[in-house]
């Protein structure tokens, strides 16, 4: 296979290309070896093809600087070769990035490295006993200890949560409901300012990952409404798009996400059965995505009264392809989903060049969970 390196490190070499690209060898020793083709799959479900286009992740070296770890691709080619507790050996250890993905998959691992200051990577992540936690304390200033005791009192006083009459694949895992929690409590105890999108995709991650879940971004931008998959234990494997919105008089009965994504070609469509082509295409790669929507309902400036967790199937969208041309035509097509015949709106905005999706109704979306910040 051909690893393809969309943010390769610049070289200084003037006289020939830079090198992008390195070579993935596939071996065994024996004819007959485990391979599980649907471990891992390419865009629109199609068989995984022989190049791979994956970035690199910086990780720090025990020296403090950046090594471009590839966990993804480790992961890759341990999904597709070995199952949940099969050994895995790396006789050239190095960093750890090939241990630390088998250890997040459920592997167990041998690596062989000759370097003692590297072996210390390939070790899990450790809480901190209570014991140790006072003695780092007892090491911090007058002001960090203030800081410190703002963060706790934040922590003493989580927010009341209440979750989905039924169980969901969120609050499947205790864990990551109160630690999303913990998180809209420590983000509240510094600001009012509701958690925006950088900061909800990165609580969202920061919670999966405390719960140990293999978390990646997306391998290319083919898939470019994608922020993050996520896998736990051998359980399918999810794609999820996150959206915020803290836009004043948010609906309880609709959820609206004012850009999907920035469309250059709907100023330029002139007809209906354009725009209506273009739109299915677009569609259609976007189904492969789940959105993930927060909500956050405020009063004026104060802090959010109520963080809600929702979740927008995709296939609320595939009734567009049979949507006639002539729903094309105006502010866009309606779309039809469980039971209900207008679920949701795709409004096709030529004035910002834009999709956006309107009165999405929360009777055929999944709320995960609801966070009650303040007294309503």
């Amino acid at each position: 296979m051909v690893w393809c390196k969309p943010n390769a490190h610049p070289e200084s070499v003037r006289d020939r290309p830079t090198k992008a690209h390195e070579t993935v060898f596939l071996l065994s020793k024996n004819q007959n070896y485990y391979y599980d083709e649907e471990a891992v799959r390419g865009p629109n479900g199609r068989r995984l093809r022989t190049i791979w286009e994956i970035p690199t992740e910086p990780r720090q070296r025990p020296n403090g600087e950046d090594h471009p770890a590839v966990m993804a691709l480790a992961r890759r080619c341990l999904r597709m070769t070995s199952r949940a507790g099969d050994f895995v050996l790396d006789p050239y250890a190095g960093s750890g990035t090939t241990l630390l993905a088998a250890q997040s998959m459920d592997r167990r691992w041998v690596g062989v490295e000759l370097k003692e200051k590297y072996v210390r990577l390939t070790q899990a992540p450790r809480a901190m006993t209570l014991a140790e936690l006072k003695e780092r304390l007892e090491s911090l200033s007058p002001t960090a200890i203030r800081f410190v005791a703002r963060m706790v009192d934040s922590l003493s006083s989580p927010p009341a949560v209440r979750l989905s009459d039924s169980e969901t694949w969120l609050t499947a895992v205790p864990e990551w409901v109160e630690y999303f929690g913990l998180a809209l409590s420590v983000h509240h105890g510094t600001t009012s300012e509701p958690l925006a999108q950088k900061g909800f995709e990165a609580v969202f991650r920061n919670a999966c990952e405390a719960v140990e879940w293999e978390v990646g971004d997306p391998a290319s931008e083919t898939q470019r409404f994608l922020d993050l998959t996520l896998r736990r234990g051998d359980l399918p494997e999810r794609k999820l798009s996150l959206k915020s919105t803290a836009a004043k008089n948010i609906s309880r009965s609709t959820a609206h996400i004012s850009k999907l994504t920035e469309v250059a070609w709907v100023q330029d469509m002139r007809t209906a059965r354009e725009r209506r082509d273009r739109t299915l295409e677009l569609f259609r790669a976007y189904d492969e995505a789940v959105d993930a929507m927060l909500r956050a309902f405020r009063k004026g400036q104060e802090i959010p009264v109520r963080y809600q967790l929702l979740e927008i199937p995709t296939a609320i969208f595939r009734s567009l392809q049979d949507a006639p041309v002539a729903a094309f035509n105006a502010d866009g097509p309606t779309c039809a989903y469980g039971g209900s015949p207008a679920a949701a709106r795709v409004s096709l905005d030529r004035s910002d060049a834009k999709i956006t999706v309107k009165r999405s109704r929360l009777s055929v979306c999944t709320v995960h969970a609801e966070w009650q910040m303040t007294e309503t």
